[in-house]
């Protein structure tokens, strides 16, 4: 959905998910486009999810959403869930994780460190290779969110689709991959600016 809202011209400006959006709000103080961009990442997430759920439903061919009994499965095509359930881990390992995501990606294309920044197509590569590197290294506790649009739009569309036998969609849990980002995003962000990156 991120893609698809970079066709339109001047509508993406180099925004992959929220904790970017956050950073702009931080450190530009601009109101308007961060929560644009909030909303598109919202409704991006839910279309997503229908997409997704309309694509693996064939009934021609005899195959329905209760082929899969199990409810955590059903649960985790559309969104994160802890290896281990613990409020203060979860929340840590997704700060850790966003945190990380926002400085190096801040990093890869500062001034600071190149003055015309990466080559033209390096940066977006070397930042879906730290995405895939954060994934490696601490997805394996929560899922790896790192992106509220990524969790929350998607469990919001588990909980209103009609999906047979689905149970439910975790809400207890659901603000550990939306508050751990925007914490690890706001450290980071302040953390760029005291470094002057």
């Amino acid at each position: 959905m991120e893609a698809l809202w970079k066709c339109i011209p001047n509508a993406g400006r180099n925004r992959f998910g929220q904790t970017p959006v956050l950073t702009d709000l931080l450190h530009r103080h601009c109101v308007f486009l961060p929560c644009k961009h909030f909303c598109m990442h919202r409704f991006g997430g839910n279309l997503g999810s229908l997409i997704l759920w309309q694509r693996n439903l064939h009934p021609d061919a005899g195959i329905t959403d209760a082929e899969t009994p199990d409810t955590s499965l059903k649960l985790a095509v559309f969104c994160t869930a802890p290896a281990i359930r613990s409020v203060t881990a979860n929340l840590i390992s997704e700060i850790i994780g966003t945190f990380v995501l926002v400085f190096v990606a801040g990093a890869i294309f500062a001034k600071a460190v190149a003055k015309e920044g990466p080559a033209a197509g390096l940066g977006p590569y070397l930042v879906g290779c730290l995405v895939w590197a954060i994934g490696l290294s601490l997805g394996g506790t929560t899922g790896y969110a790192i992106n509220p649009a990524r969790d929350l739009g998607p469990r919001i569309a588990h909980a209103v689709l009609p999906i047979s036998g689905k149970g439910k969609s975790d809400w207890g849990y659901a603000g550990i991959p939306v508050f751990g980002p925007l914490i690890g995003a706001t450290i980071a962000s302040v953390l760029i600016r005291l470094v002057h990156l």
